[in-house]
């Protein structure tokens, strides 16, 4: 196998031979059911790629509703895109850097306990992440799971965090997350309650969208708890600090989706 999706310039290389390796000694009824799902891609895809990534991308295209049939002529950009993205999570919360996290997380944590910082984004990700997960949206799945990843960088992310984002990686990439939360110390069961779980724990927030006459203009952290009067006054703030008053305008806030405000009609 050549070597050119392996990291050059990190300390360790993803290698998904020792993610399925994991996975093989560990769960072998498991293991063998995801080779057979595999079995609809071309096996020299599988052998390259590794399982992790091939099953995303046909997960990927279940969802799209495309016909059930043998992927033989797959995107490998996609392929190739997805591999790149395991291989991240891999350098971020594999044992290599386990030591550099621990050290930094302290440091990291300190400047992130008030309102809307990146803790509470982080876990505005990862619930919008699930929701994606939950209704077949991979597309909203995979760029809110790539959102949250960073936040866990440098040491960035406590044990509940880090579980979480392991837990919603699980569905779409088994080998890595299932020997990342062995690394972690935590169990791969619970699934969907346990996520519900550590989402509630976080009080996780949703992230609405500023509307004024009908166009984007902003986009707005809420916090759990928040009354509507609360998040349209943030949101007219906001506004105001990019320029633009609407003091006059109606307002109407649509929970966790969307602050719309438009002129008032004259009396």
């Amino acid at each position: 196998m050549e070597n050119r999706f392996y990291c050059i310039v990190h300390r360790e290389p993803y290698n998904h031979l020792e993610e399925e390796a994991f996975l093989r000694e560990r769960d072998p009824a498991l293991f063998g059911r995801l080779t057979k799902e595999a079995e609809a891609a071309p096996p020299e895809l599988v052998r390259e790629y590794g399982l992790d990534a091939v099953l995303y991308l046909l997960k990927r295209e279940k969802a799209g509703e495309k016909a059930e049939r043998p992927v033989t002529d797959p995107d490998e950009d996609a392929l190739c895109g997805i591999f790149r993205f395991l291989g991240r999570v891999y350098r971020t919360l594999g044992d290599g850097e386990r030591q550099t996290r621990e050290e930094d997380a302290r440091e990291v944590s300190a400047g992130r306990e008030g309102p809307g910082t990146s803790r509470d984004r982080f876990y505005a990700c990862c619930a919008r992440a699930f929701r994606g997960l939950e209704s077949g949206h991979l597309h909203l799945y995979e760029a809110d799971l790539a959102k949250a990843l960073p936040f866990l960088q440098k040491g960035g992310g406590d044990r509940d965090e880090r579980e979480l984002f392991l837990l919603l990686l699980l569905e779409t990439a088994p080998c890595l997350s299932r020997r990342l939360l062995d690394l972690e110390g935590f169990s791969p069961e619970g699934g969907r309650k346990k996520i519900l779980t550590l989402l509630e724990k976080g009080r996780a927030g949703s992230e609405a969208v500023i509307q004024v006459m009908g166009r984007v203009r902003g986009h707005l952290l809420v916090r759990p708890g928040e009354s509507p009067e609360e998040v349209i006054k943030r949101g007219e703030l906001l506004l105001g600090e990019s320029g633009l008053d609407v003091s006059g305008y109606q307002a109407r806030y649509i929970p966790g989706k969307v602050i719309s405000f438009w002129i008032r009609e004259s009396e």
